[in-house]
């Protein structure tokens, strides 16, 4: 079966191989990426190896990367991450020693970058079982850490099928997971090292909004209206947003769209004809806008929720919505397409009626008429209860981990 498995690896980067020659630039970035040449760590401290998919579960890492740093200023951080949308977001990422690429989960490259860097821990962040990298990193005794795992029964592991998986999970030294429900199933498979310390997104938000970011333009733009945020959008969102123009002419929009690039800024403004302004565009001193502000930069989402009345989180009808508490800490009510089962937050929010989801027009139509035009103060109150309840996963996480590495 491991045969089989690290097979499927070289399967997976020759496909990827293709797809970057016919030009896909992400494939091409995730080819590139992995043939730096490595460099060394310096310092003397012991090397805690952190990894993540992408952007989303580095912002999980990272508060406790930061407190780490914080309480154990010698230690030395080796960050790495599996996608480039991940990578070169973070790859500048000051608190870490070093930021690269995941090198592909085949024997032979796992024993060289584990020879190279010598790692005294491993944490993964979330989701990224890579087989192979366990089976090495348990042989050479090698501390393993999951924080902020999500584990559900329809996953290979609790299948009768799964006895490959399920015995690589077993090489993990501790599970950190977000729900109960996650330490359940683990146990059911005779995995009993768990705790349920919660999501390390809850104290990152937190953290977020007590250094969020202005800007003069979005002050300008926002005084006085309502405001409409669509978070990390893509088309189909858009769709939505701009039949919501039509309805509400005395709301002001701010899009910020999932990929900031030509192509999309374009098709967004193609939606919404003589109505958006790019922000790229603006000046501190305007005063006079279209209803529309397309946001064409990154870095600037997390700050941008404090302005909303309605937070409108994307991908709700792609594979997956995004950060719902982005927003949320603000006490902004959040909307967002069907697709959205498969985030606790996200459904514990509808629960508790702080968010709202909707798979037509007609259903977007009249929960932003509740939003725009009734007393949501309530709404907003259990938005942000919602969050700040929920913090202290890292500190939880800490008082284990760091047992392994303290000098």
């Amino acid at each position: 079966m491991r045969r089989l498995y690290t097979l499927s690896m070289y399967l997976y980067e020759l496909v990827i191989k293709i797809a970057a020659c016919l030009g896909n630039s992400k494939a091409r970035l995730w080819i590139q990426g992995r043939k730096e040449k490595w460099t060394s760590i310096g310092g003397k401290g012991k090397l805690l190896w952190m990894h993540v998919s992408s952007l989303g579960e580095f912002e999980q890492g990272r508060p406790v990367l930061e407190q780490i740093k914080q309480q154990y200023p010698t230690i030395r951080i080796l960050l790495t991450f599996f996608s480039p949308s991940g990578y070169e977001v973070r790859k500048n990422y000051s608190l870490a020693d070093k930021v690269m690429y995941l090198p592909l989960d085949v024997p032979k490259r796992i024993r060289a970058f584990l020879n190279y860097y010598a790692p005294d821990v491993a944490v993964f962040v979330k989701y990224d079982f890579w087989y192979n990298y366990l089976n090495e990193l348990h042989e050479r005794k090698i501390p393993i850490f999951f924080i902020s795992v999500s584990l559900r029964p329809s996953q290979v592991f609790f299948k009768w099928y799964g006895v490959f998986f399920r015995k690589h999970l077993k090489k993990v030294t501790y599970f950190f997971a977000q729900r109960e429900q996650t330490c359940k199933l683990l146990q059911a498979i005779g995995i009993k090292p768990c705790m349920v310390a919660g999501d390390t997104r809850f104290d990152r938000v937190i953290a977020v909004a007590k250094q969020r970011k202005r800007w003069s333009v979005l002050d300008n733009f926002t005084r006085g209206h309502k405001v409409y945020v669509g978070g990390s959008t893509w088309l189909e969102d858009e769709k939505y947003i701009a039949r919501a123009l039509e309805w509400f002419s005395d709301v002001k929009f701010i899009v910020v769209p999932h990929e900031v690039n030509e192509a999309r800024i374009a098709q967004i403004e193609a939606l919404m004809p003589g109505k958006t302004i790019r922000y790229s565009l603006c000046k501190d001193e305007m005063l006079n806008f279209p209803q529309v502000l397309i946001v064409d930069q990154i870095g600037m989402l997390s700050s941008i929720y404090a302005y909303a009345t309605v937070a409108h989180i994307g991908n709700g009808f792609g594979s997956g919505i995004h950060n719902t508490l982005e927003a949320a800490v603000y006490g902004v009510p959040v909307i967002f397409g069907p697709k959205y089962h498969k985030f606790p937050e996200a459904v514990e929010l509808i629960n508790l009626g702080a968010a709202f989801s909707f798979s037509n027009f007609e259903m977007y139509k009249r929960i932003l008429e509740k939003l725009f035009y009734e007393d949501v103060q309530s709404i907003r109150e259990k938005a942000r209860h919602y969050v700040f309840s929920q913090a202290g996963a890292t500190n939880k996480i800490l008082k284990i981990l760091e047992n392994f590495f303290r000098e």
